[in-house]
């Protein structure tokens, strides 16, 4: 198979500090893993206009921030540049005659019928826009194979390890690992919820999942904690709940420590922020409730056979919240960089940059 991964509705940033194009990269390497080559479609050559007809096999990623038609919804679609020509050429390209031989693959969702949402969308149309055969496109969209989870193909039958969190999950993916990202998830709400119903709404069977690792906190730290009358007991409490939980599964459990407090001059998105704000609480409480988070995990791990912990570099918990920014995506996230994450999506191996940082860190 010779196959491409592209974003649909614009071109995908190539930059390794991009969380749009994080995912990609993620769902490229699970499909490394089964056997298959495949490009994450990235390069820096503009490509308004670019097809695929190099390729057999195009995996269409809809992006981080799509949203799948819920009942009692109508499903919108946001064209980021309006309805101009380039803008349209990205979807029709789906139903272009070179790419008739081409056997799509929609990553993550159910296809949706880009003809039909483009159709009707309202507003100022350029004739381009206005004159392509969307019932085309419609027909291609309504023969589309959906892939949801690729690790589920490694061994059919057999038990797997899951990584599952917020949106920050899948920079501590390891190869050949399930993920189970929600983004916006907390750990209060988690453990509301329950881990293993996260699971099985996902449609996974908790009964072939052999061990696990788990990141939740970064969100309760930043937003939440410290809306509470006492932060400090409300946080061992909800540490305490964790252990309870994560002791139900009855599996190996890996943990993960928080990321560290970047300083507080970084300006994120309002889509960051949470009831108007982009944290509560100062640097100095909100990395108070990461040491003990990061001490609460160190006790779980002693406690319980077969649990172990991923900490990010003691050297990045040190270093001024400034100089953190340069871990971060770009331009503005609150997220890590690809280029740090723990695996190395491109390479398919551990990331030489934080060993190199962990090996530095014990030498000093």
């Amino acid at each position: 198979m010779n196959a491409g991964i592209d974003l649909i509705s614009r071109k995908l940033a190539s930059s390794e500090f991009s969380h749009q194009s994080s995912w990609a990269h993620l769902r490229a390497n699970q499909l490394k893993n089964l056997g298959f080559d495949v490009k994450v479609l990235d390069d820096d050559v503009p490509r308004h206009s670019k097809d695929w007809r190099e390729f057999d096999t195009i995996f269409i990623y809809h992006g981080m921030d799509f949203h799948e038609a819920r009942q009692g919804y109508v499903q919108a679609l946001n064209v980021f540049d309006g309805m101009v020509e380039h803008a349209a050429k990205f979807y029709e390209r789906l139903a272009w005659p070179q790419h008739d031989h081409i056997k799509y693959i929609s990553l993550d969702f159910k296809m949706p019928d880009y003809g039909q949402l483009c159709k009707v969308k309202k507003g100022t149309q350029s004739p381009y826009w206005a004159n392509v055969d969307w019932d085309a496109v419609s027909y291609r969209c309504q023969n589309v194979t959906t892939i949801t989870e690729p690790a589920l193909y490694y061994a059919p039958g057999k038990v797997r390890h899951l990584t599952i969190g917020d949106s920050h999950a899948h920079s501590v993916y390891k190869a050949r690992s399930m993920v189970l990202r929600r983004d916006g998830r907390t750990l209060a709400g988690i453990l509301k919820k329950s881990i293993a119903k996260e699971i099985a709404d996902y449609d996974f069977d908790l009964k072939e999942i052999d061990s696990l690792t788990c990141y939740w906190g970064n969100i309760d730290i930043r937003h939440h904690i410290y809306r509470e009358a006492d932060p400090i007991v409300y946080t061992k409490d909800l540490l305490k709940r964790y252990e309870v939980e994560l002791r139900a599964l009855d599996r190996p459990i890996e943990l993960v420590t928080p990321l560290p407090i970047e300083d507080e001059t970084r300006r994120i998105p309002t889509t960051g922020h949470y009831k108007g704000t982009p944290f509560t609480g100062t640097r100095e409480q909100r990395q108070e409730l990461t040491e003990i988070f990061k001490d609460a995990f160190h006790e779980m791990v002693a406690r319980n056979s077969g649990w172990s912990l991923y900490s990010w570099p003691e050297a990045w918990y040190k270093m001024d919240g400034v100089e953190f920014f340069q871990y971060m995506e770009k331009p503005r996230s609150v997220h890590l960089a690809r280029k740090y994450y723990r695996w190395n999506l491109v390479e398919n191996c551990l990331n030489d940059i934080l060993l190199t940082q962990k090996k530095s860190l014990l030498t000093f």
